[in-house]
């Protein structure tokens, strides 16, 4: 089977997937596939701190993947000392891992200086449950100079 074969028969799984996945919203997968994560903003809490809560919630998740990898990595050299050479172990813990790991520390860095930002910008953003979200700053800061 050609390259482009298989290429097809992975779009045409993955969509199948989505749409079915989108056809059944109350299944434990699709709640699962869906599920909002992250933290949700406090009422008055200002745009500074969220934004710091979102970097320590992303670096959060890229210490679990790194014990992850770790983990694996020496659980596969106990069970098998030429796991090395296994095409699916060097995919999944030596370059799919590293790189959600990478995308954890990016994302929190990016959330660390959105936060100073904010923070040495002395601009009042809270959020308001009612509007459901931070219409103080939005509103000063992008309204139009006549």
């Amino acid at each position: 089977m050609t390259f482009y074969a298989k290429l097809l028969i992975f779009w045409i799984v993955v969509v199948v997937a989505i749409k079915l996945l989108r056809r059944f919203p109350d299944s434990a997968m699709s709640r699962f596939a869906f599920n909002w994560n992250g933290p949700v903003p406090n009422e008055n809490e200002t745009l500074s701190h969220y934004m710091l809560r979102w970097a320590l919630y992303a670096f959060k998740h890229g210490l679990i993947i790194f014990i992850l990898i770790f983990g694996g990595i020496f659980v596969g050299q106990r069970i098998n000392p030429n796991i090395f050479e296994n095409q699916y172990f060097q995919m999944f813990f030596l370059f799919g891992l590293p790189l959600l790991l990478g995308m954890a520390v990016l994302g929190g860095i990016g959330c660390v200086f959105k936060s100073a930002w904010y923070k040495f910008k002395k601009s009042s953003c809270k959020f308001s449950t009612e509007k459901q979200d931070f219409t103080q700053c939005i509103s000063s800061q992008f309204r139009r100079r006549e």
